[in-house]
């Protein structure tokens, strides 16, 4: 609700477009002003206020956001998490081809994909023999869908020097999937602005000193208590006081428990006979 006599310090009209859709704007003022409004989302009441004027305005502006709630409630509910990226993405067309050929490289299929704003639906497109065929991108296998996702952001960072940050990049997605990932940040020729990827892991494939520098690798040890401990590998010394040398295999290590940051598992005994 806007109430104002005086509104030479104050644009009403700029201070609906700063506001969200869920609001209702009640502009109370003199005639002269409120004959001058254009925009059918402010609600005027002249002054000098009249009651009756005032509770008809209120009850409209109540029922009209009823209405748009319940609107909102017969919407699908499960919307696409891509929808702003498939806006996005449309609206580019090099950008677009870079997408799909990127998921070519990584043996997904898609020739191309399209949003539809009705169901609020991406469809993912495919060729078998001259005929094209469409899957809704819920229907898509879990880590089809997790790159689909994160392929936009990654090479939004490589085209423009940013750093993506992905908590357990390596679920859902085939070791080599990974590794490709990987690669993109690790080659200059892709990677000409400096983009910086750092994401949680428990992958051993990766876990390769032709893969990451000693620098590159962090740990997390857990201890009895429950606080986390973060160390790199390139400053790690094991018992003589030794640091580790680059051309260690860093899986084998870490899975005998060199570096630490491993599971503590206990004996089993759920399934034993008192």
């Amino acid at each position: 609700v806007v109430c104002g006599y005086r509104l030479t310090d104050m644009i009403y009209s700029q201070l609906r477009e700063d506001l969200s859709e869920q609001f209702d704007m009640l502009l109370l003022a003199s005639r002269r002003f409120t004959s001058e409004v254009d925009d059918k989302r402010i609600r005027c009441v002249a002054m000098p206020l009249k009651v009756h004027e005032l509770l008809a305005s209120v009850d409209a502006a109540v029922e009209e956001s009823e209405l748009r709630k319940k609107k909102a409630r017969q919407q699908p509910k499960q919307r696409n998490v891509l929808d702003k990226q498939q806006i996005m993405l449309a609206k580019d067309a090099p950008y677009k081809d870079q997408f799909i050929r990127a998921l070519n490289d990584m043996d997904i299929d898609i020739t191309d994909y399209r949003y539809d704003e009705d169901s609020h639906q991406l469809f993912m497109k495919r060729s078998l023999e001259s005929t094209e065929y469409e899957l809704p991108f819920s229907e898509e296998s879990d880590g089809t869908r997790k790159l689909i996702a994160a392929l936009p952001v990654i090479l939004l960072a490589l085209r423009e020097g940013r750093m993506v940050i992905i908590d357990e990049l390596d679920a859902k997605l085939h070791p080599k999937l990974l590794k490709y990932v990987i690669s993109l940040f690790k080659n200059k020729e892709i990677n000409k602005y400096g983009a910086q990827l750092l994401f949680t892991s428990h992958d051993m494939y990766t876990l390769k000193n032709t893969v990451f520098r000693r620098d590159e690798i962090w740990f997390v040890e857990k201890d009895d208590r429950g606080v986390s401990t973060l160390y790199s590998l390139a400053d790690f010394v094991d018992e003589d006081g030794a640091r580790i040398r680059k051309d260690e295999s860093y899986e084998k290590n870490y899975l005998i428990g060199k570096y630490g940051a491993i599971p503590t598992l206990k004996s089993i005994d759920i399934f034993k006979e008192d």
